[in-house]
Order: C-alpha cells, then sequence, then structure tokens
C-alpha cells in the first residue's frame, strides 16, 4: 500500500474512508474476524495506473449474517502502489470515478 492510501469501505462502516496505511492496518485487525474472502474475476486496465476489477466479496454483517456480494472497484496505483481502493455500484461508476480523478 502507498503510504498515503485512501480505501473506502464498502461493507462494514459502509462509505467510510480510511486514510493511510496504519488506519487501513488497524482496521483489518479490527475486522480479522469479519472479513472472510474476497475475489476478483475481470480486471479492465484504463491505463498504467487505474484499473477496475469486478469480483464477490463475502463477509460477516452486523447480525453475523454471511453476505455474498458482488463488488466493483475503482482502483488507482501510484509508484506500484495501491494509491486508492473506491467501491463502485457498476463498472460505468468505478470508470466516471476514476476519470474523475484523472482530469482533476
Amino acid at each position: 500500500m502507498h503510504p498515503e492510501v485512501e480505501l473506502t469501505l464498502k461493507s462494514s462502516r459502509s462509505g467510510e474512508v480510511l486514510r493511510g496505511r496504519n488506519a487501513v492496518v488497524a482496521f483489518a485487525r479490527e475486522q480479522s474476524g469479519h472479513l472472510f474472502e474476497t475475489s476478483a474475476e475481470v480486471f479492465e486496465p484504463l491505463d498504467e495506473t487505474r484499473i477496475v476489477v469486478e469480483g464477490r466479496m463475502r463477509w460477516l454483517d452486523e447480525e453475523r449474517v454471511l453476505r455474498d456480494d458482488p463488488v466493483v472497484w475503482a482502483l488507482e496505483f501510484s509508484e506500484g502502489l495501491l494509491r486508492r481502493s473506491t467501491p463502485a455500484q457498476s463498472v460505468l461508476e468505478a470508470k466516471m470515478i476514476l476519470a474523475a480523478r484523472k482530469t482533476a
């Protein structure tokens, strides 16, 4: 992970943004018994630093119900390290997120 990584949560604490490696590591430790598995199935690179990934996420919600949800991630890399991860509702939305950041 990039030192200034930004990870937007999808499952628990949906929409919350974790900033920095320490925050991501602390969250991962806190959630170690809750998040079971993520899998990536389709990769669509937009350029050398941006990619849209489609996959699935299996996780336990707050009521301890196992969820198996489709997920799309808009990923950005810097210096070969993950810089931003943002969940999206669709591939089109992920592409729009990444395009908006490219022009900003």
